[in-house]
Parts: C-alpha cells; structure tokens; sequence
C-alpha cells in the first residue's frame, strides 16, 4: 500500500483515553463473563469516556524501603525508577509517580519520566544466576570458555598493572585505547570514563571520535551546520505540538525512546491536529501509532526522494530563491558568495556555476538553467568510483551518481518505490507548512550514509523551517541545558602528539572553520583496522589515518560495553582478530554477564549494576532532569563497582591517590552537585531523597534552535566557513583529503570545475548525492550491485532496526523479555531458564525473531514460528520467522543487539546480525555500516 491514511474522527487525550479504560474496566465487570466489545454495545461512547464514574482500587501498604533511582542504558531514554526492597531483595520496581504536566490538556509542560518495558524489568538482570561474581582470567586461546579460571582480585589488578607497564615500556603511550561502550548510562561515574580517567594518568591513549550510532548524522552536522553542532540539536520536544506538519524520517522513538517522553510529545501533536506523515522501511510501532500517512521507501534510497522533494520546488518555483542565499551556502550557484566570516576569502570559498546542489538536481535539463541562481547545468558525472586498495573487491568497480540525471519524481520512484505524485505532494507540503522533522538514525548506517542528513539539513535551511516555533530541521532537544559533568577523565597528552601525523592541515581554505575534531582521532568503526594495520603503513580500507597511525592497539580497556565483537561489524572476522595476541597483546573488560565480547578479554572483572551502587545521570541528548541513582542492595559476590575495579588497578600503578584524589564516589557527586545552580534551589541530600531534578518546568519557554541565526546571520553566523548551512561543502573535501585520502579520479572527467579550478572526478564530491548503498535493491531492479554479492544468490536486504526489548545488547538475556518476544523451534514463546550456566547464551532452540513478508514466507514455503538460515560470505545465522505485512517484501528485519553465539558448524544461534554485517566504512566518515547494507539468502532450516 503506497499511502496507509489514518482517519481520527475524534481525539482522545491520554488523560481521557486512561479515565475511559477505568470506566471500561469496571462496566466488564458489571457484565461478567461478557466481552468489552459487548458491554461498551449498549452504552453510548461519550458516556462511558465522558460520565461514567471510576472507582479507584485503593493500592496495598508499602511495607518496603523505597530508594529512587534509574537503570540507564543507551537505549535514548533516562527515566525515573524507583526499587522497592525488604530484607535486602528488591521485590518490585516502578517508575515516575510525581504530577504529570501536559500540552494536550493544559496542565503545562512537566510530564513525568515514565519508564518502558526494559527498566521495569530490570530485576530479571540483576538476579540472574550467570551474573559475573568474581574476576576470571583467560588461559587458553580467547574466545574459550574452557579457559577461564577464577582468580583473586589482587592477582587481576597485580597481574594487568604489570601487563600495561610492559606494554607501556615496550611501545609507549600511544599503544592504549579505551574502547567505546554505552552500556553504563550514568553521567556521575561512568564505567568508560572510570578506565579513561586510569589511562590518561597512565600517560594517555588513542581516541575515536563519533559513535556507532550516529556517524554519518554527526560528521555532516559538523560541516553543513557548523562544527560547534556535535549533533544536530534542534528545537525542544514540546515544540512540535506548534507545527502544522511533522515528518518522522526513520523515525522510530517508539521503540528507542530518543529521550524520555519524545514519542509522547509527537502524541499530544496528533491528539492537537498536527499532521504527521511518516516515512520509513517498514511499519514500525511508531507509524502505527501516529501517522497519518505512511511512505514506505526501500531501504538506502531515502536521498533520491528527498533530491526529487527538491527538484520538484524548484521547478514549481516554491522557494524563495533570495531567502535560500541568504541562509544556504551552495544551494545554488555562487562564484562570489557572500560569506558572514571576514575572515574568509570569498574568492576561495565559492560555488562554480553549474556545481551546485541546484544544478546536480536538474543534471542536463538545460531549460531550468536561468543564468542567475543556476548558472548552468551540472557539471558532475553519472558514475562514480571506490577510493579503495588493488586488491580490493571494488578496485575498479563503478558506481552511479547519477550526475547528468534530472532528479524528477519519476526518476526516483524507480529507485525508491515512492510513487511520483507522493514525492509531489510531500514537496508542496514541505515548502508551504510549518514543519517539523524528527529523524532517526537506522538510514544513515550504510556505506552512502552521509547523503540523507545532508539532504536533511539543506531541506531545513531551503525551506525556512529553522529557527522558528514548529520549524525544526533534523532533531529535537531539551528546554533547558544540563549541566552535570561528574568524574572528568582527565588530560590526555597522546592526541596532541598524534594530530600532526593524522592530519595535514596545509591546503585547508577556512582552518578556523573546519571541524578539529577529526585531527588527532580516527573514526571508532576504524578500531578493528588500527589493531589490524597501526604502524604497518596499510589499512584494509584505505583509510589515511590508520595508514598514518605509528602502531596498533596493544592494550584495549573495554569497560561497560558489548562492541568488541557483539555491536562491531563481521562477528567473525573479528573474532579471527581477537584471537590474534600478536596483534592485541592484553584486553581488560569489565561487565556484568560473560557476554559475546567478554568471551574475548584476557580479563574479565565482576561489575555492579544499577540498583548496587549510588551514581547519577543525565538526559540523553534530549531533555531536562538530573537523576541520583541511590543504591538500594548490595551486588552479589565479589562485584565491584567501576569506580573501585579501576582504583585497585591504579594501586598498582603507583596512581591511586591521583585516579580518586583521596575521594569515594559519593563524594564526587556531591561536589559536582554542589558546583551546579541547582543546589541553591535543592540540597545535596533532597535531590538523592527525591530521587531527581528537573531543569525546566511549565514556565520555561521552549528552545528554538538557530534562532539567533535566522534573526541576524551577519551578527550571529554558523560555525561553517561560508557562516550558513552548506549545500556545498569544500571544507568537506578538504577535510576528507587532510585525512590521507587522494581524492582525484582521472578515471572521470567533470564538465566543468570545482573550487579547486580542476575538473577531475572525485571520489567525495562537495554536494549531497544519490549513491547506491553496496548491498541494497532498486524497485526496478537497477541496482548496480558493485560487490557483486546480488549476483550470488543474496537477494533478500536484511535490516537490523532497534527492538524494544533491548538497549543495543542490554537486556538481551531479560527472560521477562524474551518470553515476549523470542520463539523456540516449535514456534512457542521462549522462556530462558533463568538459572542456566554462565556463559550459555541460549537456552537449547531458542532463536532470535526475523520479520518477513507473507509473500516473500509463502515463496519460500515457510510457516510463522519457522527456523530459517540466513546466510552471506560473511557468516550464518539461526533465526525464528515471524510473518507481518509491516515488512515489505524482499527485506527482512532481524533485531541488532541479538548475542553473537556461534556453534562448531559456524552458526550463529544467537542470530546476532553483525554475524553477517561488514567492517567497510561509510564512504565519507568511515562510520559504521551495520543498519541498512547487508543482503542475505534465506531459506527454512
């Protein structure tokens, strides 16, 4: 179905919709053993939702002590919970109970922090019998469980400080790194910033910059809208029940959350007759609650409907041109732009004719040229290359880019499937309405995935909606910034002395203006490459840095995190490098379970969890509370929280009195409590009674983002070199070539040039673009299939959305969860014996879920419940098919996070996506690929 329309002849308020369930439940039980459909028959609607009384059911005595607190992950939320404990157990856990403030029905704009499904059932992790209870040392290969043997702590923090002395005196300090890792959500004292803090005192470590999450949305957030944007922020949740149209791109807040009470406030805009059209791969719980129309797009060619969105603006002329120069750099052709940085020269700055983002839009259709704003027809190419090594899969291998293409909507519904008079109707929606867009980030992690937020944000800045109530460009943001810091890592001196080898800065136009995070870091995807390749000269991928990199990862901390193997690319490619102690000479983790990536350090320490030690956190990314994390219990055995694990390995090293300055963890809070403004209004010890503290109330305005900038761009430019959004980024490209990479093609010839006076092609164009993914599908079969892995049978794309049983890999053996969600060999729902052997990640035919289209389940003959094998040259995987018209046929669904558990025939029973993921980077970023670019055989097993 092109368009599923949602009708709502009459909105009903939360409030209301919760007073109507009380009236429906007591009329059940008037009429017995008669069904709700029945009973609510004889009474009118407005009856029951409007007049019929309620009876409250007056609540039990709280006979347990009640500690408020949270159980952060990085699943976008941080929400209020709070542990109920008697004789020492917690017996249940509930969430926020204050007031709730809300838009929809004028109480204000307060809502509470409620928790979701995985918080409330956080007991199911914390009294599982395979929790880690003390420290374990390999002693074989790694990767056998056979060689763990148990071992005191004072042989662990001996044993690894002697180890990283070694490593120290044999490579120095730029053999360490701290990997990246989200499991610990807390902002007072998080487990990563625990060993980064220990390494910086040690004499530093290699850094990564981005995330796995995000790659592509940041590293264009810091050139289209200015470096000092990280993430591209924008108005406060709230502000979008001020819009006329919200459009959710890969939107599925949901299931993720993306800040506590972000699908809430989309709700009380549907219930306040905002128009909500959502665009997306599948029908996600978030579509099938809000939308009003739903557009289904085939995975990876999200850009060329926005690039169709766009031409179809132009050519109905819904822009107004002057508006778009003032605020956008690059839109249209400008070889002397008016920059707001005088500090850059604008006869070096500048947009040739016919290189714009406007020309590459009408590519050879000569008759939009109008000699002003697009001075003439594009100049790029219809192919494009792989800047990759010879003996590279993709050495010589071309792609489309379709250069000289007009990027009309019938272009792009035979890519996409997006019917044209859709891609019509959304551009004259878009240009004319006050509108807010809210994105994800599943389309973003593939192997092109630089071009959607890209368009994304040029879309923002050429329709005007930026910097005004109900206008938002990409994300949203909270009212009022929080500003709680905790525990600082400390200085680390080894990225200054890195950044001259990493980065050349000579031939940067606008240095002050380009990005300098990418300078003495490289990105975290590239991690496996740099163990790999560092100081060897080479990189699988070509990348310059890691060629650039003076040696490897010798000493790898990985604390609070699962991407060592579960979250990265190629499981078990991965593994073959794990295992390779000539390359990684020690690994110390610290975790809770013997995870996949546990499996794989050489030392394996016991941690605490949420509820067994006192902590704080912060929003994420989004909104407006500070939470103190009391402890409720103790944790079991000889698990230790972070804080004390590293503190015992500093000992060792002669650091301890620096890593903790004489302070235990309480003590750290407090103070950096008591450094903030919020003490004045709430001591110390009423926030850790009260459990949290709210930045913002219904008094607070909402923040608009680029306000100040669309009020006054001269006075109050972006951080970008032309001071505006940049359609057209030469600092992009001279960032990508400062990092190492040749970026000339003489395989291809522009017609006409670029900044740089040169018309050679590229492999990074200063545009947005529509590039195939690597492994992807056209809805007229033209895919170019570069890697060729269509060609041998992988015809199926395989997505790897977030589930809302999991944070990442977080609650992965939550049986609570898996009950609901997971099915065993017969097609039952599963349950996970919760007293199974540590180590053993599932329990005998117990599979991770893959969703399918019946009619893709019908051609393959397979039933729901199904075990299917899913399979590419990269691995196996077991998974339990579950049949839904949510999925469009050809693409499966097959949740990330799953554990990584091959057996000894290579099958991944698990059903861990990355099993059949890659490790080659995004074109541009060199971020992670693992959501959309992946194709797999599928048959019954």
């Amino acid at each position: 179905m092109e368009v599923l329309k949602t009708i709502n002849e009459k909105r009903v308020s939360r409030r209301t919709f919760l007073k109507g369930l009380g009236a429906l439940g007591a009329m059940s039980a008037l009429y017995g053993c008669g069904d709700t459909e029945e009973a609510t028959q004889s009474v009118p609607t407005e009856a029951v939702v409007e007049r019929a009384p309620v009876q409250q059911p007056t609540p039990p005595p709280i006979t347990e002590e009640v500690f408020p607190g949270a159980a952060p992950h990085n699943c976008g939320g941080r929400c209020v919970t709070k542990a109920y404990v008697k004789d020492g157990v917690i017996t249940r856990i509930v969430t926020d109970e204050r007031p709730d403030k809300n838009l929809v029905d004028g109480t204000g704009d307060n809502p509470q922090r409620r928790a979701c499904l995985r918080c409330r059932s956080y007991k199911q992790r914390l009294y599982r019998s395979d929790r880690l209870t003390y420290p374990m040392k390999q002693t074989k290969e790694r990767g056998d469980l056979d060689g763990f043997v148990r071992i005191t702590w004072e042989e662990a923090f001996t044993e690894i400080a002697e180890k990283m002395q070694a490593i120290k005196d044999q490579y120095g300090s730029q053999a360490f790194y701290n990997h990246y890792a989200s499991g610990d959500g807390a902002a007072g004292i998080a487990a990563p910033t625990c060993s980064a803090r220990l390494l910086n005192l040690f004499g530093g470590a290699q850094v990564y910059r981005s995330d796995y999450s995000w790659p592509s949305i940041e590293h264009m957030s810091w050139f289209a809208l200015g470096q000092n944007k990280y993430f591209p922020s924008g108005n406060s949740q709230g502000d979008v029940t001020n819009a006329e149209l919200l459009i959710a791109w890969s939107n599925n807040y949901g299931d993720l959350i993306w800040g506590t009470n972000s699908m809430w406030y989309m709700q009380q805009a549907k219930e306040m007759g905002v128009e909500i059209i959502a665009i997306e791969a599948r029908q996600t719980n978030t579509v099938s609650t809000l939308a009003d129309n739903f557009i289904p797009v085939i995975p990876g060619t999200d850009p060329t409907v926005l690039l169709a969105v766009m031409y179809v603006m132009l050519e109905e002329n819904l822009l107004d041109k002057e508006f778009v120069k003032k605020y956008v750099h690059g839109f249209f052709d400008d070889p002397e732009p008016a920059l707001y940085h005088g500090d850059v020269d604008n006869k070096k700055y500048i947009v040739p004719a016919g290189a714009s983002l406007a020309a590459y839009l009408i590519g050879n259709n000569a008759e939009m040229v109008d000699g002003t704003y697009i001075q003439a027809a594009s100049i790029y190419p219809d192919e494009i290359y792989y800047n990759v090594n010879e003996d590279d899969v993709l050495f010589g291998k071309s792609s489309f880019c379709y250069g000289q293409t007009p990027k009309t909507p019938e272009w792009a519904e035979k890519i996409s499937g997006v019917k044209a008079d859709t891609i019509r109707e959304l551009a004259r929606k878009w240009a004319t309405k006050k509108t807010t867009v809210l994105v994800g980030g599943g389309w973003q992690r593939q192997s092109e995935g630089e071009q959607v937020p890209w368009l994304i944000y040029v879309m923002g800045g050429i329709t005007g909606n930026f910097g005004e109530s109900g206008r938002n460009v990409a994300m949203n943001n909270g009212k009022a910034p929080v500003a709680f810091g905790g525990m600082p890592a400390g200085t680390n001196p080894v990225p200054g002395e890195l950044a001259a080898k990493l980065y050349d800065a000579a031939n940067l136009t606008a240095p002050a203006y380009t990005p300098a995070i990418t300078r003495a870091s490289y990105p975290v995807f590239l991690w496996s490459d740099v163990a790999k390749n560092g100081g060897t000269g080479k990189s699988d991928w070509n990348d310059g840095q890691v060629k650039r990199m003076p040696v490897g990862i010798k000493c790898l901390f990985n604390f609070g995190g699962n991407a060592l193997i579960n979250q990265h690319g190629d499981a078990n490619r991965t593994a073959e490098l794990l295992k390779d102690k000539s390359k990684i000479e020690l690994i110390v983790l610290s975790d809770q379970f013997l995870t996949p990536s546990a499996r794989y350090a050489d030392y394996v320490l016991p941690a605490a969890m949420s509820w067994e030690r006192n902590n704080a956190t912060t929003t994420w990314v989004v909104g407006d509370n500070v939470i103190f994390m009391n402890k409720a219990i103790d944790p079991p055995g000889e698990a230790m929280q972070d804080y004390d694990i590293v503190a015992g390995i500093a000992d060792k090293l002669g650091l301890k009195d620096e890593y903790t300055e004489g302070k235990e963890v309480e003590d750290w809070l407090k103070e950096t409590w008591e450094a903030t403004e919020y003490a004045k209004s709430m001591p110390y010890e009423d926030w850790k009674k009260e459990g949290i503290y709210v930045t913002s109330d219904e008094n607070t305005p909402p923040f608009i983002e680029f306000k100040a900038y669309r009020e006054d761009p001269a006075t109050n430019p972006l951080y970008t070199p032309s001071g505006k959004f940049e359609a057209y980024s030469q600092a992009l490209v001279e960032d990508y070539e400062a990092r190492g990479y040749n970026n000339l093609d003489d395989r291809v010839t522009l017609g006409g040039t670029l900044h740089d006076k040169k018309n050679t092609g590229r492999f990074v164009y200063p545009i947005p673009m529509y590039i195939p993914i690597l492994e992807g599908r056209h809805a007229d079969g033209s895919h170019p299939d570069p890697s060729g892995v269509f060609a041998k049978g992988y015809t199926f794309q395989l997505m790897a959305p977030h589930h809302k049983n999991r944070s990442h890999s977080t609650h992965n053996n939550n049986a609570y969860l898996n009950e609901l969600f997971k099915k065993d060999k017969d097609g039952n729902p599963a349950f996970l014996n919760p007293n199974r052997e540590m180590g053993q990640v599932w329990d005998d035919n117990v599979y991770e879920p893959v969703w399918m289209n019946p009619e893709d389940a019908s051609a393959l003959g397979v039933k729901d419940g199904n075990r299917v094998l899913l399979s590419n040259d990269r691995g196996k995987v077991y998974a339990s098919v579950y049949i839904t018209n949510r999925a469009m046929p050809g693409v499966l669904w097959l949740g990330q996070g799953a554990w990584y558990d091959p057996a000894s025939d290579g099958i991944d029973r698990g059903g861990c996506p990355n099993t059949l993921t890659k490790q080659r980077p995004a074109r541009i970023c060199q971020g992670m690929t693992l959501g959309s670019d992946t194709l797999v055989s599928v048959k019954k097993a």
